[in-house]
């Protein structure tokens, strides 16, 4: 959709020039979506209908079934929950296909929620969340919601996440304001500093232990946000068609590479792809740098680099998983285990859920290896498992002969390595 029925002051897709919608059609022709449907099926396993308010679009039913029709697993939907407080409208979407919901919520009441919205919408989406609530068991729904945290909203962001939490949602992620589009517009009104965000959000997660595996913090450059490692949201692998619309938004850096728009100004200033974002020389040494984006050119162009010093390693507020990590198989360490021909592209560590995700890219092919290293869970399907660890393969394609060898050299280093510091200890 390149329609709204709000307007919120931060929102990504309308213009920092003059707050529109621009890029395509209000209504996105239904062909061109099943037309990307059945294109991107052969290696895409999920979809996401957002962008805009796809509730509006006349065919988003139609859309629903086709997708779920040619096999996607999860057909997720990005709503501000307004049209969806119609119960019926609700459950119809749901017996389309619907099994993934993300529903915008910005306050517990109105009048934090309505602020950031630029319209009285509160009742609306508040009831779309509650029919939600009310379908999740009978159509299996995963809920989510979304909250855009600015300096409209930043003091209530605590009732906001116990509203949501006692409303059902099981994954409740706090989207930290990106400076662009409409946000950019409106930059001092809603743009707060990220340590004004950190003061508000590490007291409240530490109080909250119930919250560690429900609450996701994302969009906001990991340096800035060590109190709240634990908390930090990993992007998945996504993908954007070659020529729609959302061609330019930023990416996980391990799409970024595959691609000729993927190459990194070097430099003191690093230019990101898809959007001004920076990095420095100094991020090279940080343990985040293989999947951090950077930081928005217009943020420090505002407030300057002096939130953002390099974390050389997990420091006492880490999980104890990331400190043996950050040992046993940092990127050193693995670019180090690796033999000729194969290089460490990326390198995540996501403390939400105890496991690293590391890409190895074949330097004279296309092919890459996306692993999965975590604490071993006997219940849990695993490639491998040695010294209470487990690794797995994360991919839709098999694997040959001389790729499971290497993940098994590269494995046994790990464990052993891993088992020989548990020894020290």
């Amino acid at each position: 959709m390149f329609t709204c029925n709000n307007a919120c002051w931060f929102c990504l897709d309308r213009s920092e020039v003059d707050g529109e919608f621009h890029g395509g059609p209000a209504i996105v022709p239904f062909a061109r979506v099943e037309s990307l449907l059945r294109q991107e099926r052969a290696r895409a396993n999920a979809v996401v209908f957002t962008h805009g308010e796809p509730t509006l679009h006349p065919q988003l039913i139609d859309m629903l079934r086709l997708a779920r029709d040619l096999g996607y697993e999860q057909r997720g939907v990005v709503t501000n929950g307004r049209k969806i407080a119609d119960v019926d409208l609700a459950r119809g979407l749901c017996e389309a296909g619907a099994n993934r919901w993300v529903v915008s919520i910005h306050g517990a009441n109105a009048q934090v929620h309505d602020a950031s919205v630029g319209r009285p919408a509160f009742g609306q989406a508040s009831q779309g969340l509650l029919n939600l609530a009310s379908l999740k068991d009978e159509f299996g729904l995963q809920l989510a919601s979304s909250t855009v945290v600015s300096r409209l909203n930043l003091a209530a962001v605590a009732e906001t996440v116990s509203y949501l939490a006692a409303a059902g949602v099981a994954q409740i992620v706090l989207n930290i304001v990106r400076p662009t589009g409409h946000a950019a517009k409106h930059f001092a009104m809603v743009v707060p500093r990220y340590r004004e965000v950190v003061e508000q959000l590490a007291p409240l997660l530490a109080s909250r232990p119930d919250l560690a595996r429900r609450v996701v913090v994302e969009d906001i450059a990991p340096c800035a946000a060590e109190p709240l490692a634990p908390w930090l949201g990993v992007l998945e692998s996504w993908l954007v068609p070659a020529g729609d619309e959302s061609a330019n938004a930023p990416r996980s850096l391990d799409l970024q590479r595959a691609g000729p728009t993927a190459t990194v100004q070097l430099g003191e200033v690093e230019q990101g792809v898809g959007g001004d974002l920076r990095k420095r020389a100094e991020c090279r040494t940080c343990i985040h740098d293989r999947h951090c984006w950077g930081v928005w050119g217009r943020y420090l162009d505002t407030y300057g680099w002096q939130e953002f010093n390099p974390t050389l390693k997990p420091s006492a507020g880490h999980s104890e998983f990331a400190k043996r990590v950050s040992q046993v198989a940092s990127t050193e360490c693995l670019q180090a285990m690796l033999p000729l021909g194969w290089t460490l592209a990326t390198w995540t560590l996501d403390e939400r859920r105890d496991r690293l995700l590391f890409e190895l890219a074949e330097v004279d092919s296309a092919q890459s290896l996306t692993l999965c290293l975590q604490l071993d869970v006997p219940s849990e399907p695993a490639l491998l498992r040695r010294g209470g660890l487990r690794v797995s393969h994360q991919g839709r394609r098999g694997l040959a002969p001389a790729e499971q060898t290497l993940i098994a050299q590269l494995f046994q280093a790990i464990a052993d390595s891993s088992l020989h510091l548990a020894g020290e200890r």
